[in-house]
């Protein structure tokens, strides 16, 4: 499985990857801006995507629609203005930082729940 990190601090990158690591996730891409995130959802197809909110200059809810162009990606935004991203839609899968792995866990599971695969 591969995930879509988009993240503009190395060390809550690597945080994130060590979680989604234990949880079977064998690939990530690292993304910091919406056409980075695009480019490398276009090129590796993520299975799930986190996200932080702001992005410098930038808007972490652009760049997952970039990423997901359409699709049903299961996503996490984590950050420490959760309550930006509840306000945007109560549907979202939100960590709030600082968290924990279990916590990371529990979204990832959540956030997978969320979309179901197709039936053949």
């Amino acid at each position: 499985m591969h995930a879509l990190i988009i993240e503009p601090d190395s060390w809550i990158v690597l945080m994130i990857e060590d979680v989604l690591a234990q949880l079977g996730y064998e690939s990530c891409d690292c993304a910091s801006s919406p056409g980075e995130a695009q480019r490398m959802a276009r090129e590796h197809n993520p299975d799930i995507i986190t996200s932080e909110v702001h992005l410098g200059g930038a808007c972490g809810f652009e760049a997952v629609c970039a990423a997901c162009d359409g699709r049903p990606i299961p996503t996490i935004f984590i950050t420490s203005t959760g309550w930006q991203a509840r306000a945007r839609s109560s549907d979202l899968t939100i960590v709030q930082k600082p968290f924990t792995a279990d916590a990371l866990k529990i979204a990832v599971h959540l956030a997978e729940s969320r979309i179901k695969p197709p039936s053949g």
